[in-house]
């Protein structure tokens, strides 16, 4: 997911014009502020959702365009300005701990269609799943591979049975490498957390002479497998399909792969509280847009209808669907968010040796 980091890369203050064109009853009906990242996505989420919400109900959706970082700089100043003029915002799953002190908790009864129309998970106290990535999935160029790649964390390190350059994660949040590299070394998934440093370092200490790429952004990684610099790596989700979707000789492994969350998050003291939850509600019913969604922004989403839709090719690398869905690791965003600062002062260091 390119979505998912970091993916989503994927997922300043000033505040953009408004992407939605308001229809004049929804002065009567209220609306919905809500900050993304703008651009494409935005397009995306406003062509799909957001209108078809306005046409529907009278509410107006007006995004505001800011990165995620800056985004909560500025719900934060505005929090303690006591004048929150945001209602929503599109966050990661992290941000459900780190940013925990700006969050409004939310009723997952009040959000009828999501319970009826969402998979298991959708909604939690304390926001509702937006669309669903990896932050690490291991990819590899088929042609470089004739009689088969590397199918799993183990064979990714295995330079000796599945020789060729790598290409590995330095885009922000060590820890995802860090897990990937006890993933590898035969720790359990359900095992993971608390992750054992010492041991990880260790691991990657064997593969670091094979990377050739340590990328930093997915427009890097995707580069990488491009030009030939890495046979195999780590990749976004997002930034995979969109490799594939070009005609790039790329294999996805999902099995394994760290899964990672956008959502919906609401403001804590948004001005509209009511209005947005209808929002939220709204997003997760008609499945034929969930399908468009993923086909435009190589992401997947929580509608359940959405997975019957796809092809058989497409439900072959589909998150969602449960074949893939139960084979991929969740991260432990709590102890990622009490250690962050020590890991990345350790990976720092490491990655400069």
């Amino acid at each position: 997911m390119h979505l998912w980091k970091t993916a989503l890369a994927a997922l300043g203050i000033g505040i953009a014009a408004s992407l939605a064109t308001a229809p004049a009853r929804a002065a009567d009906a209220g609306e919905v502020v809500i900050a993304t990242t703008g651009g494409a996505y935005g397009r995306i989420l406003d062509e799909l959702f957001f209108k078809p919400f306005t046409e529907e109900t009278g509410i107006r959706v007006r995004q505001v365009s800011s990165s995620t970082a800056e985004a909560w700089a500025k719900i934060k100043a505005m929090s303690q300005a006591g004048h929150v003029e945001w209602d929503l915002i599109l966050g990661v799953e992290a941000d459900l701990h780190t940013q925990r002190d700006l969050i409004q908790k939310i009723d997952c009864a009040e959000l009828p269609n999501v319970a009826a129309q969402g998979l298991p998970g959708a909604c939690s106290d304390y926001g509702v799943i937006s669309v669903v990535g990896t932050i690490g999935t291991l990819a590899y160029n088929k042609e470089a591979f004739p009689n088969g790649g590397p199918q799993s964390w183990a064979d990714l390190f295995d330079t000796q049975k599945f020789p060729g350059p790598r290409g590995l994660m330095d885009s922000g949040t060590p820890w995802d490498m860090l897990a990937i590299a006890l993933l590898a070394d035969g720790v359990a998934p359900d095992k993971l957390y608390p992750l054992d440093l010492d041991r990880a370092f260790a691991k990657l200490d064997k593969i670091k002479p094979d990377v050739a790429v340590w990328w930093k952004s997915g427009d890097q990684s995707q580069q990488m497998f491009r030009s030939g610099e890495a046979v195999a790596g780590v990749l976004w989700s997002g930034r995979a399909f969109m490799l594939k979707n070009e005609g790039q000789p790329l294999q996805m492994v999902v099995p394994g792969s760290l899964r990672t969350n956008g959502y919906f998050i609401m403001v804590k003291d948004a001005p509209h509280k009511s209005e947005a939850l209808k929002l939220m509600d709204y997003f997760m019913t008609r499945p034929e847009a969930h399908l468009a969604f993923r086909r435009q922004n190589f992401n997947d989403t929580m509608n359940k209808a959405a997975i019957d839709l796809l092809t058989d090719e497409e439900r072959a690398s589909a998150l969602t669907a449960p074949e893939n869905w139960n084979a991929m690791v969740q991260s432990d965003y709590e102890w990622i968010a009490q250690n962050r600062q020590m890991i990345t002062e350790r990976w720092k260091n490491w990655i400069a040796q």
